[in-house]
């Protein structure tokens, strides 16, 4: 959306009140006398105080040094290097690992073109968020005693504390089908089906109760007497049982049963374990500043939760808000990170087509469809994630269904002509070589002939090239939003290839478990086309674009990014493992919180969180590196301060606090079981 009135004028109150700051004539003489007096060479400019003017309108340093960059009332040699690199095409990402600086410096150095954040004319969605967290503000004390804040470890109550949230997962929603449950699965199979499926549980009972009675012969013999062949069979027994340390989605059901004291729901059928890390470009001092202030032993936050399997992306995007604190305020995608999409299909913008509304959103999608669910009337914003995030699932978003991509991507083809203008730039030869340059040449604008909007390519050397030629890594150029960002109808489990016991990237690479995930992962888009192309000619031919006839592909990925905010850019590295060995060898989780976790799960059909490590973010903080900056903020050393600053200090502490809990943030201290 362009920048409104409102948010025009907010930004020149800004930067007038950062003129009214800096020094006077009388002022900058003393402070230059007092550099001269300690050794420095004096500054020769006069920049007013960007943390006076962030404290007076309670926003950011990194919010407020973009406004003023925005306004022209702010610049310096990084700021024009910055914005250079960034008309000739480079990501955020990009200039940062080029430039050597972080994340948060480089996005605060770039203009506001269309949208500010934390606007004074938000959408309908962010100003129910801001409506409620004043709502809460008002409360005064709430209650220190809230549901689920209960010792997991006392047995004779650890159960009961979610039993209101079970009903809550069976409670009707306007996007949620009917659960399958062992009451109504007679109902929902046909009978042939329903007997087949009898059947075949029998055979597993009986198999089971077969491998139990081997198992507890086995472990009744003294240690000192069983042979090489005994023990082997006993590890391979406990595999098959599941009841070996770490056993998650292969636990046995019985076991889990008895644990329970009821029937494990029929649904979901499999369950995930995910490994979130927030990942981006931070200084030594940001990590340290992790490690000391924000909870992250290793400066690394992430969250490791249970999930069903077959949780569509589009769910799994309120459930990574809620574990990590975030309110869903900002626009958010799914992609696979350059190298793999490049991989996967083969550097050609050809194999990309072809995937279209089935691994990748239509890149001319309506820009609203996207908020299909993003339904938030006021009330607790916790439940309404909870609901957003609770199964059964069901994809309402007509405009990513198969048949909505195909008339959006109707009128083109490989052979389709496009006009593309190149430009070329004097860059360094060698990535981290300043000594040495040359002229590059890259596309600097690119449209569809049929398009004829040649006023954009005035004084530029046309050429015209298919659209199988353009290159497959400048396709965001073509188009308004990203068209790598996944389709969120899909299941994690038709996208992510996890590991077995641990996550794909812990298993040595001649681990046979490793080779199971390569041999079960699509490499290309050839390979996929090879098992879902019948399933395209069937959905084809059905001729419906319902949410129940759209195509399923086969695992294609070992990660996920997640992006969120795309000023702040917060990324999300996702990967996946069937259990959870390597969280049990390490001390992290053990075995019963494994099993009360998964029982949960099923039971909820939700997502619950089973370990943490780090602080809560938030919106609007500048991302990772501006996270850092606040949690210096807010932690001040005093010991070696003036009395004057230090009570500069504290006041400055106070005000960021006070902020931060505007924007939503507390430090989180739910039993991990009981935060989502």
């Amino acid at each position: 959306m362009a920048i409104s009135k409102a948010d025009w004028d907010l930004m020149e109150k800004v930067a007038a009140y950062y003129e009214s700051t800096k020094k006077t004539p009388e002022e900058l003489k003393e402070q230059r006398e007092n550099q001269r007096l300690r050794g420095y060479e004096p500054r020769t400019d006069n920049p007013g105080s960007i943390s006076e003017t962030a404290s007076h309108f309670k926003m950011t340093r990194t919010k407020v040094t973009k406004i003023l960059v925005t306004m022209g009332s702010y610049t310096s040699p990084m700021v024009e290097e910055i914005q250079k690199l960034r008309r000739q095409g480079l990501s955020v990402k990009e200039i940062a690992e080029f430039l050597g600086v972080s994340l948060g410096m480089v996005s605060s150095y770039i203009p506001y073109t269309d949208e500010i954040h934390n606007t004074l004319d938000p959408c309908d969605h962010t100003a129910k968020v801001r409506e409620y967290r004043a709502y809460e503000r008002m409360q005064g004390q709430r209650t220190n005693k809230r549901k689920g804040d209960c010792d997991m470890e006392n047995t004779d109550n650890w159960k009961s504390e979610w039993e209101k949230e079970k009903r809550m997962s069976y409670r009707e929603d306007y996007h949620r089908p009917m659960r399958v449950t062992w009451d109504n699965l007679e109902n929902m199979l046909p009978e042939d089906i329903y007997k087949a499926y009898q059947e075949k549980q029998k055979e597993i009972e009986a198999y089971d109760k077969s491998n139990r009675d081997r198992f507890e012969k086995l472990i009744a013999i003294p240690e000192s007497k069983l042979t090489d062949e005994q023990r082997e069979m006993i590890e391979d027994l406990k595999q098959d049982l599941g009841i070996y340390p770490g056993a998650l989605n292969s636990r046995n059901n019985k076991e889990l049963e008895d644990i329970s004291g009821e029937h494990i729901p029929f649904e979901p059928k499999e369950i995930m374990r995910l490994h979130l890390e927030l990942i981006g470009v931070v200084d030594e001092s940001d990590i340290e500043s992790l490690k000391d202030y924000g909870g992250a032993k290793d400066g690394v936050i992430t969250r490791d939760m249970i999930v069903p399997a077959n949780i569509p992306l589009y769910a799994l995007h309120y459930a990574i808000q809620r574990a990590f604190g975030w309110q869903n305020s900002h626009l958010h995608e799914f992609t696979l990170g350059k190298g793999r999409q490049n991989e996967l299909c083969e550097g050609r913008t050809e194999e990309w087509l072809k995937m279209v509304g089935i691994l990748f959103r239509s890149p001319l999608m309506d820009e609203d469809a996207q908020f299909w669910a993003d339904d938030y009337e006021g009330g607790s914003f916790r439940n309404w994630l909870r609901k957003k995030y609770t199964g059964p699932y069901l994809s309402q978003c007509h405009e990513e269904g198969l048949y909505s991509c195909l008339e959006d991507m109707k009128d083109i083809t490989p052979e389709t002509e496009m006009n593309v203008a190149y430009m070329e730039e004097v860059m360094p030869a060698k990535e981290n070589d300043n000594s040495d340059f040359a002229k590059v040449k890259f596309i600097d604008f690119a449209e569809f002939k049929q398009e004829k909007r040649l006023y954009s390519f005035s004084g530029k050397k046309i050429e015209t090239i298919k659209f199988k030629d353009y290159p497959l890594e400048r396709l965001a150029l073509v188009f308004n939003v990203n068209p790598f960002a996944l389709v969120e109808r899909l299941p994690l489990d038709s996208i992510l290839c996890p590991g077995w016991d641990r996550l794909h990237d812990n298993y040595p690479e001649s681990n046979n478990e490793a080779q199971f995930i390569e041999e079960n992962t699509c490499k290309t888009i050839s390979e996929e086309l090879e098992f879902i192309e019948d399933k395209i000619r069937a959905a084809v031919e059905m001729n419906e674009d319902s949410p129940f006839n759209q195509v399923i592909p086969k695992p294609f990925a070992t990660e996920l990014i997640y992006n969120y905010d795309f000023v702040d850019e917060w990324k999300v590295r996702i990967t996946a493992s069937w259990n959870c060995a390597d969280l049990v060898e390490e001390g992290i989780v053990d075995q019963s919180t494994l099993d009360r976790a998964n029982i949960k799960c099923r039971e909820t059909y939700r997502p619950v969180l089973i370990a943490r490590e780090g602080e809560m973010v938030m919106d609007d903080v500048g991302g990772l590196s501006g996270f850092a900056n606040f949690l210096r903020d807010i932690n001040p050393v005093l010991k070696d301060m003036a009395s004057g600053e230090k009570v500069t200090a504290k006041q400055d502490k106070k005000e960021w606090l006070e902020w931060a809990k505007g924007q939503g943030w507390k430090r989180n201290d739910s039993s991990d079981m009981s935060l989502m």
